[in-house]
């Protein structure tokens, strides 16, 4: 049966006359749903629980914008990290336990940790250091390694908390360190505190960061590291040459390296833009860094990515469904192996390690089959290409629950936006040059904008080029360069307007003023758009009417 147009407008829809969209509920009554209805008397547990982050999250982030940069607060910096890391922990372990059933490619990374948790063979063609994380933290958190992940053909629910949860906790606590991580980098990139804060605030807000991080996935370590690179390089950028400072940072920056390309072989893009912007000592104002040290950090790096590996081989002694990915040479050292020989002598670490990575590369090359999720490089710049990862229907209580893996809309277009800003700003400064010397500033806001558009189409190109199947999930580090751009103009565009009418302290007054109003602007938007959303990164159901309010957001413009 179909509704009345009256039984439409109650439920508050806009009633369209014949209308044939994709909006129909039934072939015979065709409705939308109205977009200005808030609904807040028929909010779930759940969507009241967001609200109230986004509330607080609203409020505490519009304090740290208006006092962050006080001279009468005592270690404001500390205190905005702070509250930056509060609202991190807050909004990535709630409710972490849902959904109950292995989700997306837990399947894999579940399988592989514990794998190692039992002494079997592991072959993933990522190198090891994340799965290893999870099996080692999770074994101090209580995790128990009893789940068959590939026992069933289809996805499996969870019997107990302790097989699954602290892999969970594990993804998101290194998602939790990323959000104050990201107003570092704003603060070393020499943003304003207003547009540093704003920088955490999209890291907090932005659906394909939230959605990785519950789940047992490695990218929420990618991520990290890769940031954690960043935030590391620059300050070593900034220190100065025979110091503690240069040489502590030196190391800093090659573990961090490491770390993220023993995570994934796709950091390598971060880390050729590190060695690009180190070798052109584009942020180095004093000697640029010496090529020794240069070849000292790329050792330490390679030392760094090797390690886990040892643990790689040491803990898989064992036969397992994953032999076939190995040579007969090899299999002959794993135990239970049709091919075991207890009297084979096994291959020195070097050259086990180069075989490994070179079975890794291969089989990633090799990754080329259709997905009915995968997409492209140009569907995530815009929003599109959404994974669904998880999706559950009670039809009795009309209860749909979903998780997209996907960017935020608006995030992705103010992306866009904020470079299509840079490149005319810069174009002209550039050209001004001839007549007038280009102030420092400009300089700095010159170099840091194009810099950041070439680590934005660095992480892109190799996606653009490598034929093999790709996600919406890689374009994670790239849009972080993009958020950056975001912050970068939010600093730049106000200077530039209001420095043709006030200078000196009236002017930084000013702009103080300025950004924090447009902040706060923004922050509503974000923080009304995590509420609203949220239902695809946290999972928890709602009607089909609310439901289709919602969907077209993963779905791109």
């Amino acid at each position: 049966m179909g509704i009345t147009e009256q039984q439409c407008v109650r439920k508050g829809c806009v009633w369209l006359e014949n209308f044939p969209g994709p909006w129909c509920q039934t072939a015979d009554s065709p409705y939308i749903p109205s977009m200005f209805e808030l609904g807040f008397d028929k909010l779930t547990d759940e969507q009241y629980a967001t609200l109230q982050y986004a509330i607080l999250s609203f409020f505490a982030l519009s304090f740290a914008v208006l006092f962050g940069s006080s001279k009468f607060m005592i270690n404001a910096e500390f205190i905005v990290i702070g509250i930056l890391f509060v609202l991190a922990w807050i909004t990535r372990y709630h409710n972490i336990e849902h959904p109950k059933e292995v989700v997306f490619d837990e399947y894999y990374f579940g399988h592989f940790a514990n794998s190692y948790c039992n002494g079997t063979y592991v072959f993933d063609i990522h190198p090891p250091l994340a799965k290893l994380t999870h099996y080692f933290v999770g074994s101090l958190m209580g995790q128990k390694c009893t789940m068959d992940f590939h026992g069933k053909d289809e996805l499996s629910k969870y019997s107990d908390y302790d097989q699954y949860v602290p892999y969970r906790r594990i993804s998101a606590f290194f998602g939790t360190l990323a959000v104050p991580l990201a107003y570092l980098i704003g603060r070393e990139f020499k943003l304003s505190v207003q547009a540093s804060v704003l920088l955490g605030a999209i890291m907090l807000c932005d659906s394909l960061l939230l959605s990785e991080t519950r789940l047992v996935l490695t990218d929420s370590q990618l991520f990290f590291y890769i940031i954690l690179s960043i935030y590391c390089a620059l300050k070593l950028w900034n220190s100065k040459d025979r110091s503690f400072s240069r040489n502590f940072w030196t190391v800093a920056t090659a573990v961090a390296s490491g770390c993220a390309f023993c995570v994934k072989f796709t950091a390598l893009a971060t880390l050729g833009w590190i060695a690009f912007v180190t070798y052109l000592a584009v942020y180095t104002h004093r000697k640029p860094i010496g090529i020794l040290r240069c070849f000292v950090a790329a050792a330490i790096s390679a030392v760094v990515f090797s390690i886990p590996f040892y643990f790689h081989i040491a803990l898989g002694k064992h036969s397992s469904d994953a032999d076939w990915n190995i040579d007969l040479e090899h299999q002959q050292l794993l135990i239970g192996n049709a091919n075991y020989n207890p009297r084979a002598v096994p291959p020195s670490f070097i050259s086990h390690l180069i075989y490994l990575i070179k079975r890794m590369l291969e089989q990633n090359a090799a990754s080329l089959g259709d997905h009915p999720y995968a997409s492209f490089w140009y569907e995530w710049i815009v929003g599109k290409g959404a994974l669904l990862s998880y999706s559950e229907h009670r039809e009795d209580e009309d209860w749909h629950g979903h998780i997209f893996i996907v960017s935020n809309v608006f995030i992705c277009y103010s992306i866009l936006l904020a470079f299509f800003v840079f490149f005319p700003i810069a174009f002209t400064m550039l050209r001004g040059r001839v007549s007038f010397r280009l102030s420092a500033r400009e300089t700095h806001f010159l170099k840091t904008g194009f810099l950041l558009f070439l680590g934005w189409i660095a992480n892109l190109l190799p996606y653009a080029l490598v034929a093999r199947t790709t996600y919406s999930y890689h374009y994670l580090p790239g849009q972080f360069y993009g958020m950056v751009m975001v912050c970068l103009i939010f600093d730049e565009v106000p200077h530039l307007f209001f420095s043709l009418f006030f200078s000196g302290e009236q002017l930084e007054r000013i702009l103080h003023k300025a950004r924090a109003v447009v902040a706060i602007l923004l922050f509503v938007g974000l923080f009304w758009n995590y509420f609203y959303y949220s239902c695809f990164s946290y999972g928890f159901g709602l009607d089909n009417l609310e439901y289709s309010k919602r969907k077209w957001i993963v779905s791109g413009l």
